[in-house]
């Protein structure tokens, strides 16, 4: 990735993430586009995301909207900068699909605000995407939509060290397991699953193979996402549930 464009990346996830100095009184009235974003970043230093993405829903429709509530989404998921910095810079060639296992831990603990933010953001990144921005920005959105996949794969693949499987129908099995590992996502290291082996409840192990179906690497420009997206894509693949947790088990 170069510079420059990892620069453009951190920027927007700066911009939301990062704790303002000053404390922003509520708007009387409509608000100005800078008002609601002064007050959506006063949310964020409460660690309200509610209340950040109301502000942010507030904007005039456009790429400007649809990216901010791409990005605050991603950071309520727990998409971090350091996330973002360390972990695609850091990952081993040839098994860059590894990437996914560890966000999935730096995830933890699972909750279901994660696991909201995860949602809602598959639907804004993909809302920013589809306005078809142009230059820089068309390539930040390309990315942040496949991020996007990625994160929900690995909160879903974090759910794992609170609620599993013991027979591919109900998720309903409260996991001891602390970590995400192979055990937790398939106690039998084959995908299968029982009363004495359970694993990632069925529906979430299909979502996970069908989020990174939809990554598009060749879209990416950035080098370093663009090889973990690759990877993941050659090592996951489709098939019954057994066959999706396999495929997750090799990215840990």
């Amino acid at each position: 990735m170069t510079p420059k464009k990892i620069f453009v990346l951190v920027s927007v996830l700066v911009t939301t993430v990062l704790t303002s100095c000053n404390l922003y009184s509520p708007l009387e009235g409509g608000g100005s586009v800078q008002d609601h974003i002064e007050i959506a970043q006063e949310c964020l230093t409460r660690g309200d995301y509610d209340c950040a993405s109301t502000e942010y829903n507030a904007l005039p429709d456009g790429t400007l909207k649809q990216q901010k509530l791409c990005a605050v989404y991603l950071s309520q998921a727990g998409f971090t900068l350091s996330t973002l910095v360390t972990v695609f810079k850091s990952a081993q060639e040839g098994a860059r699909e590894k990437t996914l296992g560890t966000v999935a831990n730096r995830i933890l603990p699972y909750t279901a605000s994660r696991q909201s933010g995860a949602d809602k953001a598959i639907v804004a990144c993909k809302a920013y995407r589809d306005l078809n921005p142009t230059g820089d920005e068309l390539q930040l959105a390309e990315l942040l939509q496949s991020l996007s996949y990625f994160t929900h794969c690995a909160v879903l693949m974090a759910k794992t060290t609170s609620l599993q499987t013991v027979d591919d129908v109900a998720c309903t099995t409260a996991s001891t397991s602390t970590t995400v590992t192979a055990a937790s996502i398939s106690k039998s290291g084959t995908g299968t699953v029982d009363a004495a082996n359970p694993g990632m409840c069925s529906a979430d192990a299909l979502a996970c193979v069908d989020d990174i179906s939809k990554m598009a690497p060749a879209s990416v420009s950035q080098d370093d996402f663009k090889k973990a997206f690759t990877d993941l894509q050659t090592k996951v693949t489709g098939g019954a549930a057994p066959v999706a947790r396999a495929g997750l088990i090799s990215t840990l």
